[in-house]
């Protein structure tokens, strides 16, 4: 007998066990009324914030990291 996939809950989802060490997660975010981007390590450690989304993207992908765009 064939099993049906098992859905997983988003709030127990370890994101760092999805992407390991490659994965980095781009965030937009406000600190002192500016619109910055944070760019998170899978396991939500913040590493670094930017004025723009796309060197958000262009710095991860220059450390060899995957980015992926969180809302």
């Amino acid at each position: 007998m064939k099993s049906e996939p098992q859905a997983t809950d988003p709030r127990t989802l370890d994101l760092a066990k999805l992407g390991g060490n490659h994965l980095v997660y781009v965030k937009p975010t406000w600190e002192d009324g500016r619109k910055l981007f944070a760019v998170h390590a899978a396991d939500g450690t913040r590493i670094w914030l930017t004025e723009s989304r796309d060197i958000a993207f262009a710095s991860a992908r220059q450390q060899g990291l995957e980015p992926a765009e969180v809302h």
